[in-house]
């Protein structure tokens, strides 16, 4: 199958669940106002044991519990159970600066903690005072390309990053991403804004050398080491790290089940919503390190 890695189709059960790192990053946050705010999410565990299944997320602020929700089992696809949170509503991560962390438990045991730093910033405008967060975490670090399983090769691969403000030194403006192979231009994606003390997730197609778009067929001619740039003003604020081969995309060794990195496991697949049933999706974790 096209931009598969046999890797990837060999997985076999990890001893202990785990969260799915995508569901963990795609936190709905709300940063503007004097507190910030979570949305508690529906969350999905990869290799979930078997039998009844009951789950809880711990919010804290430092050490201090500020929330708790609880979850129930939802539906089960592959290796893979959905966890349905129960009152979807926002939550409150204190007003005041510093570390913040989603602790989830399943069955009582902890299976996944997100760590992040919340910073507040007001706008120093007298006349017009606003208040908003920056959020620092594995959202700096972290990026994919995702594409749906058993689509052909024509389906098109998108690139998922996440830019906050901080991250560009003149602190707003656009970032472009580049796909290098070596020093080799690939591709690029359109231009995105970056507004001032914002934090934004974008999901691109990369449009190749040639026009035409990334596609799981294209990912046959990658062979070799890939560098994704996030270019600000012609200047890279960061790059993420990948590889290719055998025409298709390798795994992260964090995708790997069994590795004992002490960092969180990037479950290579989730499901989406797909006409009242889960789709699954393929997931290429790139990192900056």
């Amino acid at each position: 199958m096209l931009g598969l890695s046999v890797a990837l189709l060999a997985l076999q059960p990890a001893a202990e669940p785990q969260l799915v790192f995508h569901d963990q990053l795609h936190t709905r946050m709300i940063l503007e106002g004097d507190e910030a705010k979570i949305w508690a999410k529906d969350m999905q565990v990869v290799f979930p044991p078997s039998g009844a299944l009951t789950g809880k997320a711990i919010y804290r602020s430092g050490n201090t519990v500020i929330a708790e929700k609880t979850y129930s089992e939802g539906p089960r696809a592959g290796a893979i159970v959905q966890m349905n949170v129960r009152g979807i509503s926002p939550i409150s991560m204190g007003q005041d600066s510093g570390p913040r962390s989603i602790e989830f438990i399943l069955n009582d045991k902890s299976i996944g903690k997100l760590d992040f730093v919340l910073t507040k910033r007001s706008s120093g405008d007298a006349f017009d005072p606003k208040v908003n967060w920056l959020i620092d975490g594995p959202w700096n670090s972290h990026a994919f390309f995702t594409f749906p399983i058993d689509r052909g090769a024509n389906q098109r691969v998108d690139f998922v990053f996440w830019v906050g403000s901080q991250e560009l030194p003149s602190g707003s403006g656009e970032v472009e991403v580049v796909l290098k192979r070596g020093s080799t231009v690939l591709g690029r994606a359109a231009k995105r804004r970056v507004e001032p003390n914002a934090f934004h997730r974008f999901q691109q197609n990369i449009n190749l050398t040639g026009n035409t778009f990334l596609t799981m067929g294209a990912i046959a001619g990658m062979n070799g080491d890939l560098r994704i740039e996030v270019l600000h003003n012609g200047q890279a604020i960061k790059t993420y790290l990948g590889k290719a081969a055998a025409g298709a995309f390798s795994p992260h060794p964090r995708s790997i089940p069994g590795q004992t990195t002490g960092k969180p496991f990037l479950a290579p697949r989730y499901f989406s919503p797909d006409q009242g049933a889960l789709a699954a999706n393929h997931v290429f974790w790139v990192t900056t390190d």
